[in-house]
């Protein structure tokens, strides 16, 4: 199956152009579509690294240097030299078109890419909901950039939305995918006994005003959630502009007794994540849904209720 996949990324940052340059090392075609939000969050989005806050390869400097290298992109929607024409199809909110005609005018764009798969590839916010809901109703399965920071109505709306039409949604939580997480998910019965921390600095700055906890701890307590659900939380610590780190561990009786360091990582846990979305489609089990995006959603709230307390 995965031979006949294609995606609809959407965005025009860094972290599309990496999608992009990945899925097409995995034989996909990809098509873009470039302008996705309303004009007044397009400075955002243009500063914005990627929900992933991951840092750009090697491989994605290539492509956005030379797209036209790359057989299965179909187009891209990055920034170009002056004197190069964007190949992307633009669908931006106009700033007279109302949410619901953009809507519309969204899910015509996707469905005539002929894509089977939307990928997100552009800052949380409560554009999202609209986005994932204009695939959709174009027929897309859709994957999703984490955070979700969509309310329980909107999850509920969008699971049951999906499920109508046989498709599937995807949060994207690539580190879950690493060999060490699969270790503690395997032999670690829920990690009942154990007390979970992380911590996950990033030399970056908030460019996407999202609060640490919530844009870098997600990755932290989705670990948790997915590997140990039953650890209960011993530290979580996130922030920007500070000394690259990014580690979990376990402690029992107030020692660490494992741990995992993940910021030197050179697994491929995004071709993973892909493999196992795609695998989904043909009902196999996929763990990275909506409603464990929304458990994730819940614990991140639930710290920041106690840190305010």
């Amino acid at each position: 199956m995965a031979e006949k996949i294609s995606y609809a990324i959407l965005g025009r940052g860094r972290w599309a152009a990496r999608m992009h340059a990945i899925l097409a090392s995995e034989g996909r075609r990809t098509h873009a579509i470039g302008e996705t939000r309303a004009p007044e969050s397009q400075s955002r989005e243009s500063k914005a690294l990627g929900a992933g806050e991951s840092e750009t390869s090697e491989t994605s400097q290539a492509y956005a240097t030379r797209p036209h290298e790359s057989k299965a992109v179909e187009s891209y929607a990055l920034r170009p030299r002056a004197s190069e024409a964007p190949e992307s199809n633009t669908v931006r909110q106009r700033e007279s078109e109302t949410g619901e005609a953009y809507q519309a005018r969204l899910s015509a764009g996707l469905r005539q890419t002929g894509a089977q798969i939307a990928w997100l590839c552009v800052p949380p916010g409560p554009h999202i909901f609209s986005m994932a809901r204009a695939a959709l109703e174009a027929g897309l399965h859709v994957v999703i950039e984490k955070p979700w920071l969509g309310s329980r109505d909107e999850s509920a709306s969008l699971i049951a939305f999906a499920q109508e039409r046989r498709l599937r949604i995807g949060i994207h939580y690539e580190y879950c995918l690493l060999d060490a997480v699969a270790n503690w998910r395997r032999d670690l019965r829920d990690g009942a006994n154990f007390r979970f921390g992380g911590r996950f600095h990033t030399g970056r700055a908030n460019h996407l005003n999202l609060p640490a906890l919530e844009n870098l701890g997600s990755h932290l307590l989705a670990i948790r959630a997915y590997a140990v659900p039953k650890a209960s939380i011993a530290e979580i610590d996130c922030a920007y502009e500070r000394s690259n780190e990014r580690r979990v561990w376990l402690e029992n009786a107030g020692e660490h007794r494992r741990s995992i360091d993940f910021l030197e990582n050179r697994e491929p846990i995004i071709q993973r994540f892909v493999k196992l979305f795609e695998s989904a489609l043909n009902g196999s089990d996929f763990p990275f849904d909506l409603h464990f995006a929304q458990r994730v959603a819940d614990d991140v709230n639930a710290l920041k209720n106690l840190r305010t307390l």
